[in-house]
């Protein structure tokens, strides 16, 4: 996948999980991407 199009899909994940969780945005602290076997990085 291209950055552009994984970019998109972690915008998409956050906003649904924003909009299903009680509290919205405050319920999420911290949110990383990892992949299978590399390091995870902080995006939000």
């Amino acid at each position: 996948m291209s950055a552009d199009e994984i970019a998109d899909n972690i915008d998409v994940i956050i906003r649904r999980l924003e909009a299903n969780l009680e509290k919205g945005p405050l319920n999420l602290d911290t949110i990383y991407v990892k992949t299978t076997m590399g390091p995870a990085v902080e995006v939000a």
